[in-house]
């Protein structure tokens, strides 16, 4: 059984796809989270509590553009979470392990690099990690 995961698109409904198939529905315009999609920001419910955010941030001294920036960035990160969430449920613990197992295998393999996969838990984890490999084989990461 290959994992699975929700995907988002801006102009159609949201739907599971098996995750080694994602490369290919991004290439058009879905997302492994509706913070990624184009216009999130303009989702009526999404705008309130980033404008909320906004407000409160004015009132702690930010500017109004720095404060809405982190109220923007502040919401992407909890929709990630939820996102996040959801998959993890859809997927069993051993299969995300399993998973997880395989990627440190091919960092070990193509980048003679041992990764402690007690920092990458649950299917947050297993996202991050798979962002961690793409930047490796990318030359994109900046911890070098």
């Amino acid at each position: 059984m290959s994992l699975q995961k929700w995907i988002y698109h801006t102009d159609h409904e949201p739907k599971i796809i098996n995750i080694d198939e994602f490369d290919t529905y991004n290439s058009g315009g879905w997302e492994d989270s509706p913070a990624k999609c184009k216009g999130f920001t303009s989702i009526p419910s999404i705008k309130k509590a980033i404008k909320d955010a906004a407000k409160t941030g004015e009132s702690h001294g930010l500017s109004k553009k720095k404060a809405k920036n982190i109220a923007i960035h502040q919401t992407g990160q909890k929709i990630q979470k939820v996102a996040d969430s959801v998959n993890e449920q859809i997927n069993s613990k051993s299969a995300i392990k399993k998973a997880k197992k395989a990627i440190e295998k091919k960092i070990l393999k193509e980048f003679n690099e041992d990764v402690d996969l007690r920092s990458f838990t649950g299917y947050e984890g297993l996202r991050e990690l798979q962002e961690y490999y793409e930047e490796l084989k990318n030359g994109t990461n900046k911890s070098d």
